[in-house]
């Protein structure tokens, strides 16, 4: 390689396993320099797919891609099997995003609990996050399709009824500074997308960032 030459080393660190950074051995020659600080943050707050479960590697989830695409720090809070719970919220958090991503709703709706108690759940979340938060630009994303959206689950019946139901109690709740996206139409409806049937692959994560992005251009 060239001598004199500057280069940008990125370490993506797995989703689903703890690990340590033990150390980083540097060429007596080289010089290691720390990396420009981004100009905004970003929280993901979600469950397996925030958190970018059966992803082919940590780089190539939601949102990795939108830190890369909006040059964002990020604190990833997405945890499996988690659903719209104000009691996993922790508004200490020595962390000021200026964004926040909120993607929850598809482990509600596949418990199977009737909708009204699903769509308090959600609606008093998103108010605590939104009061926590006041400053940060709120986006929230309406639960992804899933290869079994028709059974019925209590009185939810489909998961798209869900979705709309889910879609107009959060725009009723009137949050300011806040964006609604419908999840439903951000990855194309076929299981080359969703290998498990809900876990979006590296080309659904790839529908589901640029398609998230255009959506929110304007904004």
């Amino acid at each position: 390689p060239a001598c004199n030459q500057e280069r940008k080393i990125c370490i993506y660190l797995p989703v689903t396993i703890a690990c340590d950074l033990v150390a980083i051995d540097l060429h007596q020659a080289s010089i290691c320099s720390e990396a420009e600080t981004p100009g905004k943050s970003l929280l993901a707050l979600g469950d397996s797919i925030t958190q970018g479960m059966i992803a082919e590697g940590p780089g190539s989830t939601l949102v990795a891609r939108l830190a890369r695409q909006w040059r964002c720090e990020v604190l990833n809070q997405g945890v499996g099997m988690h659903v719209f719970d104000v009691n996993s919220l922790d508004p200490d958090i020595p962390y000021m995003p200026d964004i926040i991503t909120i993607a929850y709703g598809t482990n509600d709706w596949a418990q199977g609990e009737t909708l009204p108690p699903l769509l308090e759940q959600a609606e008093s979340y998103c108010q605590k996050v939104r009061q926590s938060w006041p400053q940060a630009q709120l986006i929230i994303i309406t639960p992804l399709w899933r290869d079994n959206w028709q059974t019925s689950r209590g009185t939810c019946d489909t998961q798209r009824e869900y979705c709309t139901a889910l879609s107009q109690r959060l725009n009723n709740a009137n949050l300011i500074n806040t964006t609604i996206v419908d999840g439903w139409e951000l990855i194309p409806h076929h299981d080359q997308y969703f290998p498990d049937g809900v876990h979006p692959n590296n080309d659904g994560f790839h529908h589901y960032s640029a398609n998230l992005i255009r959506r929110l251009s304007g904004i």
